[in-house]
């Protein structure tokens, strides 16, 4: 974006300069890239010849790579710490704004008296702020700072000794430049990468040699971005008139954006019909060189700037209960005033960080191009794209677990972008059914290893790109794996990803395939800012589908087996028919699986110990003999006896501690006498501890709850019947589906801390549990 930018400021510099009969000679110095004679073309719109040799004495710099059992953050923040308190000048580079607010809290937070010298340093801070801070650690008042790429050229900040880095910094581009920070005064220095669990980081933990071995990313601008053309073409127009046929402007898109601007008001056309004009006397004040889109000021009540804030980063960072970090102090974010361009925030000082969860869709406006690969056809084109920002998670310092989740009412986002995807026809998806593999987890899986690896094909952080599959695509009929610029208009990634989508693929199945993990890590499948929360993942079945699309394997074409699949993104639920894919037979014992939501929360009626007194709002049995599930309330509470009563075995989670309890304020039946399996039960029994159903569905199935029993009790004062029953049976179908993988497989899995994913053995045999009778329940909640 950035490097767009500077094109567009330098075409404006040569048409003025044009004007006035001067041709200058550019001498250019570049950073470190692949490309260097070709960027400074594509900038200055010249023809140029590059010296890329040079002779200059360097002391030796030693490279560690560290790929860490703790917080890649935790470790950073206790390195920063001690080569500070031993006189080492150092840097710490984080790939967030919010992890170098939190690597320079932890690093301060046990020494207090560091916090003079040490600093944050990142975008959003305001220009007086940032110049202080560069001119402490050019003259060494300052010891050390934690940074985000924006320390990372064009500042001088002296000589330094140690550098640490955060995370793989995106590009091989990005870390020998945040590297070269380092050792510039003639002495040896230290580069150390501390690894994160993500995919390309581990990529390079497991492949050094490859690191050190690739060619520099080249630099990519693109010129004809409608949105930033636009801004740049408002400018030019003030400073000289456009007319028709502009030499610095020999693009395709160039009328196309005079004329949008003229319909919008933003030029205007002179009489002759041959020229255009800025209607506004400073349009230069509304661009921002870094972004696409406004800014926003951030200020507390008393109107004071606290940093400022892109509007691409407003409804991700700065919705309302958000805690924006600001060198090294919280503020909660409360309302917005687009008219004034202000969010405004309080101070507070809390023990948790926010993340937003996101929903997006993807819309086909154009296709520009197409190639087949191995089987299957890859397309490129204009996208729009919506998203929204739906809820945020209330994550806890330290040890990042959910203390809270929370519901937003945002408008849905939408931009138009270039983009490519993958079509996927019917044989694709029947073959994967045949091995048993989740369709919509596997396509999940491989979209989310694309993303992460996009960076070695191009210069780019993977945030910069976006993604989104589809089961069955409405406009395509079939299922689709998208790949898109996150930035409007598109500035050139998904064309290079599209030219070079065979390699990608390729380097994506190695990856995926060498991880140590059992069914999808963050080091290979799962992705950080998943708006689905990483679930439905199938890590074997993205293998699988990867050798398809490598031509590694073959696969026989049967269309007929994809048919059924719901036309919805992967922030929707995925089809019905993949939900019941470990269903049992017809045949066989009665079983029936059973959850119920209530009407009144513990704390309304005086504790869990009154259960009875909750009242049923929804109940939902799920039955093996109908192979469906029927919903019934609370005026039918007679039939759902008795459906209970004529099953063999009765399957539910912490059924006989909650469920029967609440159903005894109805009726004195004494449901001890039903035979019933509680896996909440079982679970204890083998762990001594309670695990959510939530995490057992997350790691056993890559499933997770569609929501909770506060929204449940929230629905029910609304009068919302229908999203109970179907949040209710949404709870009986992951219960059904754990208790069938139990089954079958004898263990289900739990996510335990900073140790994975592990097995709670099993010994369920369906025909032991139908014959062992009623069992010991409790009749006093």
């Amino acid at each position: 974006v950035f490097g767009t930018h500077v094109l567009h400021l330098f075409r404006r510099l040569n048409r003025i300069c044009a004007h006035y009969g001067s041709d200058p000679v550019y001498i250019t110095s570049s950073a470190t890239m692949g490309n260097p004679r070709e960027l400074a073309g594509e900038l200055l719109n010249r023809s140029f010849y590059a010296i890329e040799d040079h002779g200059a004495p360097a002391a030796a710099r030693h490279f560690v790579f560290v790929n860490p059992t703790e917080s890649p953050n935790t470790l950073a923040a206790h390195l920063l710490r001690a080569s500070v308190l031993k006189d080492y000048r150092t840097i710490v580079f984080t790939r967030a704004r919010i992890t170098t607010e939190l690597v320079y809290r932890w690093a301060t937070q046990s020494r207090p008296d560091l916090r003079e010298r040490i600093s944050s340093y990142r975008a959003g801070y305001l220009p007086t702020e940032r110049r202080q801070i560069e001119q402490a650690l050019n003259g060494g008042e300052l010891m050390g700072v934690v940074a985000t790429s924006a320390l990372e050229l064009g500042i001088d900040i002296g000589g330094l000794d140690i550098c640490v880095l955060v995370g793989y910094p995106g590009s091989i581009i990005n870390t020998w430049q945040r590297a070269g920070r380092v050792g510039r005064a003639g002495r040896e220095s230290l580069i150390l990468l501390i690894a994160s669990p993500d995919a390309l980081d581990q990529y390079f933990m497991r492949h050094p040699g490859e690191f050190f071995a690739r060619d520099l990313e080249d630099a990519v601008v693109d010129p004809t971005n409608q949105y930033i053309l636009k801004n740049h073409l408002t400018c030019a127009a003030r400073e000289l008139p456009l007319v028709a046929s502009e030499a610095e402007y020999a693009l395709p898109n160039y009328q196309e954006a005079v004329d949008a601007l003229t319909e919008e008001g933003t030029l205007l056309q002179n009489a002759e019909g041959d020229a255009w004009f800025a209607a506004r006397k400073q349009p230069h004040r509304l661009v921002n060189m870094r972004t696409i889109g406004e800014s926003y000021r951030i200020v507390d009540r008393g109107d004071n700037q606290i940093g400022t804030v892109s509007g691409g980063q407003v409804y991700g960072e700065c919705y309302k209960g958000a805690i924006y970090l600001h060198r090294g102090r919280q503020y909660e974010i409360g309302d917005r005033n687009p008219e004034r361009g202000q969010i405004y925030a309080e101070e507070v000082d809390v023990a948790y960080f926010t993340r937003a969860r996101t929903e997006k869709d993807t819309e086909i406006l154009e296709e520009l191009r197409s190639r087949p690969l191995q089987g299957f056809m890859a397309r490129l084109g204009r996208l729009k794209v919506s998203s929204q920002v739906v809820g945020y998670e209330k994550i806890r310092v330290g040890d990042q677990v959910v203390l809270s989740k929370h519901e937003l009412e945002s408008p849905v986002e939408h931009f138009e972008t270039i983009g490519f995807w993958i079509e996927l026809d019917a044989h694709f998806k029947a073959d994967l059914s045949r091995h048993q593999h989740h369709y919509m987890g596997s396509i999940h899986a491989i979209e989310h290893a694309m993303k992460s690896l996009f960076p070695l094909l191009a210069l780019c952080d993977r945030t910069d790109v976006g993604g989104i599959c589809y089961p069955q695509h409405p406009q395509l009929g079939k299922g689709a794996i998208f790949v898109y610029d996150y930035h409007p208009g598109g500035i050139g990634l998904a064309e290079k990803g599209f030219a070079q989508l065979d390699r990608l693929l390729d380097m994506t199945l190695s990856m995926v395939e060498t991880c140590d993990c059992l069914l999808g890590c963050p080091s290979c499948i799962h992705f950080p800012t998943c708006g689905a929360g990483n679930v439905p993942l199938d890590k074997a079945g993205a293998v699988h589908l990867l050798g398809a699309l490598t031509g590694r394997r073959t696969i026989e074409r049967t269309p007929s087996a994809a048919e059924g699949a719901e036309d919805a993104p992967i922030f929707a639920e995925w089809e019905e028919e993949e939900q019941v894919e470990d269903a049992p037979p017809e045949q066989g014992p009665h079983v029936v699986v059973f959850d119920l939501e209530t009407q009144r929360s513990a704390a309304e009626v005086g504790g869990w110990n009154k259960a009875h007194m909750m009242g049923m709002s929804v109940g939902v049995v799920w039955d093996s003999r109908a192979q469906a599930c029927t919903k019934y309330f609370e005026e039918d509470i007679d039939r759902l006896l008795e459906h209970l009563q004529a099953a063999d075995l009765g399957v539910g989670f912490n059924i006989i501690g909650f469920d029967y309890s609440v159903l005894r304020g109805y009726s004195p039946f004494d449901f001890r006498t039903l035979n019933t399996l509680d896996i909440l039960r079982e679970i204890h029994q083998r762990l001594r501890y309670r695990v959510s159903l939530d995490s057992l569905g997350k790691a056993t199935l890559d499933a997770a709850k569609s929501a909770d029993g506060l929204d449940a009790l929230r629905w029910f004062k609304e009068g919302r019947m229908d999203l109970i029953a179907e949040y209710c049976q949404k709870d009986v179908e992951l219960t059904r589906d754990l208790f069938y993988f139990g089954l079958r497989e004898n263990y289900l899995l739990f996510d335990r801390r900073n140790e994975g994913r592990m097995r709670i053995p099993l010994d369920w045999k369906l025909e032991d549990l139908v014959s062992r009778g009623g069992l010991d329940c409790p009749q006093d909640g």
